[in-house]
């Protein structure tokens, strides 16, 4: 297997490799999409709960594959099983808001999450800080920096799907 995205960051961050192409960006993307969209549409409709840049992992030509499921959470067709457990486990930085706040949880988490790690691909910052709480807890309304403010040459259509997922 290849480097974990988190890794690949690092590898950008420190110049050790050149930051991900748009069309690079957008396969990710697509593919993690899918990933997650099996996992929900999966019989038992297994959320993850820790979708993180740590837990996914490229193997050559950058193909996503999503690991760290031993936090997953095997859900009833009610979703019962999921209002059961609320936050417990997972990375903070990467928590929907409802599941940081011990709600009920359903695939809207594990989107919230697949959004955070496509913004850290592109800017290289992970929205969600380095302390206990993220910047979007306790508020009613938080809007993540613009892709394009970073990177004017960023396809509107994709910042569009990448933000519409927070």
């Amino acid at each position: 297997k290849g480097p974990s995205l988190a890794q690949l960051v690092q590898q950008v961050k420190h110049g050790a490799r050149p930051p991900l192409s748009h069309v690079e960006l957008l396969s990710i993307f697509r593919q993690l999409a899918e990933a997650v969209a099996a996992l929900h549409e999966h019989k038992l409709s297994i959320l993850h709960r820790d979708l993180k840049p740590a837990n996914v992992l490229l193997a050559p030509p950058l193909r996503p594959m999503l690991i760290g499921l031993g936090l997953g959470l095997a859900r009833a067709g009610t979703g019962e099983a999921a209002s059961r457990y609320g936050r417990g486990p997972g990375t903070t930085a990467y928590m929907a808001p409802e599941q940081a706040a011990s709600s009920p949880l359903d695939e809207r988490a594990d989107i919230f999450a697949l959004g955070l790690i496509m913004h850290e691909l592109v800017t290289g910052d992970c929205l969600g800080g380095k302390g206990p709480v993220p910047p979007w807890m306790g508020r009613r309304a938080w809007a993540p920096p613009p892709l394009s403010a970073i990177d004017r040459t960023f396809p509107r259509a994709l910042e569009n799907a990448i933000l519409s997922c927070l």
